[in-house]
């Protein structure tokens, strides 16, 4: 498990939102990532103040020619196949990091988490893309679960934080319940606020309201927020004119894209809004 903290200044306390965008599942290499889709996204990202990204692995689709899931009906168009062949991860990795550097440099990816599918390569492979991947565009890796304590901190000096449990997982159940329980049970485990999920490539985002009493001060009953999210990816279970491995395997058709978490910071409590 990794932990990580990770500063956001704000100007004054007028500015009251944060956006949180949990992204992954992006498979950047074969032919039914949604590219167009994800640099839309990454656009609205990189021009929209105060949004912030948390990544939650599978970046890249990272499936070599030996792998038993490589089919060339899945490679995208390129011009120089032979080339691409020879070096499929790389070519994948380079892309990612040039879709994500204008983020990177305004300083909005929190940190970085690794899937099953780049977890893979460093496995059977011996190529951990991620050291590449958080090098090149100076963030955290966050390894395949991470705490992080986000802090919003005012020029004054004074602030705020709020702890982000973010996990890639394995959980690929076929209801909807299923990944949603398992997100859910996690803060028996973890003492965080928001809770993220990733590989499921499903879109479920809920609240949970707690009711609690002030460790000081009058006895007031309060409500406090905790958050969950599955996060979809930007991978296209079926594909007209060719079989994709999640075909294979007969998984539902999910929406892609990301959820959006809106963190309001208030006088006396932080609230949280979710948009999918």
């Amino acid at each position: 498990m990794e932990l990580h903290e990770f500063t956001i200044k704000l100007q004054d306390r007028k500015q009251k939102t944060i956006s949180l965008v949990p992204l992954g599942d992006t498979h950047i290499g074969t032919r039914s990532c949604e590219m167009n889709k994800l640099k839309a996204h990454l656009k609205w990202i990189e021009n929209t103040p105060n949004v912030y990204v948390i990544g939650v692995g599978d970046y890249i689709d990272a499936v070599n020619i030996s792998d038993p899931r490589f089919s060339p009906s899945m490679l995208p168009e390129v011009d120089d196949l032979r080339s691409y062949l020879c070096s499929i991860t790389h070519r994948q990795c380079d892309e990612f990091i040039d879709l994500m550097r204008p983020i990177a440099k305004q300083d909005k990816i929190i940190g970085l988490g690794i899937g099953n599918h780049e977890l893979t390569l460093s496995k059977k492979y011996h190529d951990d893309v991620m050291v590449r991947i958080c090098g090149q565009l100076c963030t955290k890796y966050l390894g395949w679960a991470s705490l992080t304590r986000l802090r919003f901190e005012y020029a004054k000096g004074q602030s705020r934080s709020i702890t982000v449990f973010m996990e890639h997982s394995l959980k690929v159940g076929r209801k909807k319940g299923a990944k949603l329980n398992y997100i859910e049970d996690k803060s028996n485990d973890f003492d965080a606020e928001i809770f993220i999920m990733g590989h499921s490539h499903d879109k479920i985002a809920t609240t949970k309201t707690q009711l609690y009493i002030p460790k000081t001060g009058d006895l007031k009953l309060k409500t406090k927020k905790r958050v969950y999210a599955v996060c979809p990816s930007f991978y296209n279970t079926y594909e007209e004119g060719c079989m994709t491995y999640a075909e294979i395997s007969g998984y539902s058709p999910t929406s892609t894209g990301v959820v959006r978490i809106d963190i309001q910071l208030k006088d006396d409590e932080i609230d949280y809004h979710l948009f999918q």
